[in-house]
């Protein structure tokens, strides 16, 4: 994908795309396959169409699959989904045992789909570390998250699993909707998550203001609130840049609140760009600050006093 060889990033690959739900929309793609919601139209994926693809991409990381449901589907579809995520894991383990150094640079993240029934998580946890023994994984993800359960399901099922997961090995999950729900995934033992919920927010035209840095939460970045609506009549003659002192592109470069309210009352596809630039640089320093934390013995401490601030605001 155009990276240079000494890149620090990692390449992730799966099958869910992390800003929306495009799994298993049209239930006609069969027993042994996945409906795939894609840019070029719909696309039933089978396990063999998968590792395929991961042997030609060659990413850094790849998800075993997993048939992620919502929780309105029945009891019957979601022990099936169950089911389907454990023997796709099973597979997934087989191909890379046999695949005489076509995935040897790949490694491999084991799927748990999560559920609402805590016996059931503890289960199938430990169902994927049995399965998941071999060399070739890597980690473990926690799937089926961020599709509409509740809080309590989510810490529940995040807890559950990762209690029982080995602390030597990687844990991703994906759906935090808010930086406390990212907070709360990392208390509960994740290592890797997605933060989708940045796109979703430039998308909408909020720029984050929440604190992110070093200072800890006690330090408001505007008094304002957690994120700014750019959409709003108040920004309209405001010549503060977004978030005083932030380090990013926009910010550094004097756009002002109101310049960006004009932007997005114009429809200019700029407004996005300058929200893109300040909210991804946002949450890198927040995450940046978690690690920084984790690194000290403290992030307990800042956890809660986090916590405290958030809920307030």
């Amino acid at each position: 994908i155009g990276q240079e060889d000494a890149s620090p990033l990692l390449v992730l690959c799966g099958l869910r795309d992390p800003a929306c739900y495009n799994l298993n929309l049209y239930p006609a793609a069969g027993r042994e396959k996945i409906s795939v919601d894609t840019e070029v139209g719909v696309k039933a994926v089978s396990q063999q169409d998968y590792i395929d693809f991961v042997r030609q991409a060659q990413p850094d990381l790849c998800l075993s699959l997993s048939d992620d449901v919502v929780g309105s589907h029945s009891k019957r579809r979601r022990e099936r989904a169950q089911q389907r995520t454990a023997a796709w894991l099973g597979d997934s383990v087989k191909c890379f045992g046999e695949s005489d150094g076509a995935l040897g640079s790949v490694g491999l993240i084991a799927s748990v789909l999560a559920t609402e029934d805590g016996e059931e998580n503890l289960r199938q946890a430990r169902s994927a570390e049995a399965l998941a023994s071999d060399p070739s994984v890597v980690g473990y993800a926690v799937m089926g998250l961020g599709l509409g359960e509740s809080e309590e399901c989510r810490k529940g099922a995040l807890q559950s699993i990762c209690g029982e997961l080995p602390r030597e090995k990687l844990r991703y999950t994906s759906g935090p909707n808010t930086p406390l729900e990212l907070i709360e995934a990392i208390e509960c033992g994740v290592d890797v998550l997605d933060a989708t919920f940045v796109n979703e927010l430039t998308a909408c035209g909020m720029a984050m203001a929440f604190p992110a840095g070093a200072e800890g939460p006690a330090v408001s970045g505007t008094g304002r609130g957690l994120n700014l609506n750019q959409w709003s009549e108040e920004f309209t003659h405001d010549q503060g840049v977004l978030v005083p002192g932030c380090g990013c592109y926009t910010c550094q470069n004097g756009f002002s609140r109101g310049y960006i309210h004009h932007l997005l009352q114009c429809r200019e596809l700029l407004a996005e760009v300058l929200l893109e630039f300040h909210n991804t640089h946002h949450m890198c320093r927040f995450m940046g600050t978690i690690r920084a934390k984790i690194d000290e013995g403290v992030f307990s401490e800042y956890a809660k006093s986090f916590r405290k601030l958030y809920i307030h605001q």
